[in-house]
């Protein structure tokens, strides 16, 4: 009985307010003090900087996928992905080869999924739901995903292969729609024709979107093939759920509301 309680603690007030917050890029304080603490403890990356990634859409993400029973526990190659990713965009001013040391890096992501782990073990409220959720408890994790090895520094330092992993991240193994995200060259313009430097093709749920931080300023997105490609023109939130929508050309994903954040790009399709 308490438990029950307990979750619907959870449910119904923690879980509403973590997706409308996350939709504002505005990190709940159980997942900012994580990133704050792991700061601190290892001198790896400044403070602001972890607490700037903590609010990014797709570590968000990763803080959301943690309580979501459809999806598995981010493993710390998940975490080093994403937080390699966040740090190379525009917003954190950040080159790909001046990031910390790969192995420092990995290591950070490592301590912060398993801080992530201690934060819920150290809450009734996250410990209770994630028990329900996994039915093992949170600190029983500390020991799996933590695939973060040196094998993987070949894709941190390389932009092309990280965005390929990052976005590959959002593709579902049931959905039958394709999206294709089309990437900056090494001058930021992104071809939208044969000369394009990178595509990558991804399956999404027309009827649901997809998760934070799968539209990007700075790619284009586009749906169909060839002469039935069909170009974004603008995406959108659902802050109530913390999922993307979009509008393509005579084609919608997701469930569109007034809450737009990227408007249709500027280059010419082919």
């Amino acid at each position: 009985m308490l438990e029950k309680v307990i979750n619907n603690l959870f449910t119904e007030f923690l879980w509403p307010s973590w997706k409308h917050n996350s939709s504002y890029s505005v990190s709940p304080r159980p997942w900012l003090k994580t990133f704050t603490k792991v700061a601190k403890d290892s001198n790896i990356i400044p403070v602001k900087l972890a607490q700037a990634l903590a609010s990014s859409p797709s570590l968000l993400r990763i803080m959301l996928n943690s309580f979501k029973a459809e999806k598995s526990f981010p493993s710390s190659r998940d975490f080093a992905i994403n937080i390699a990713f966040e740090i190379s965009q525009p917003g954190f001013n950040t080159d790909l080869a001046n990031l910390p040391e790969l192995w420092r890096l990995r290591f950070f992501a490592v301590s912060v999924r398993a801080q992530w782990l201690v934060t819920i073990d150290n809450s009734y409220v996250l410990k209770s739901q994630f028990h329900t959720l996994n039915d093992c408890n949170p600190l029983d994790l500390l020991s799996d995903g933590t695939d973060c090895l040196p094998d993987l520094d070949p894709l941190l330092c390389n932009r092309d292969k990280l965005t390929k992993a990052f976005f590959n991240n959002y593709s579902s193994d049931h959905a039958d729609t394709q999206v294709t995200v089309w990437l900056p060259d090494n001058n930021g313009y992104v071809a939208t024709d044969s000369t394009a430097k990178v595509t990558i093709p991804i399956c999404v749920d027309p009827s649901k979107g997809v998760d934070l931080g799968f539209f990007r300023k700075g790619f284009n997105y586009s749906t169909g093939r060839c002469k039935n490609r069909l170009w974004l023109k603008e995406s959108r939130i659902d802050k109530n759920k913390a999922q993307e929508s979009a509008e393509f050309e005579y084609s919608r994903l997701g469930r569109l509301t007034r809450h737009a954040f990227i408007q249709s790009h500027s280059t010419t399709p082919a």
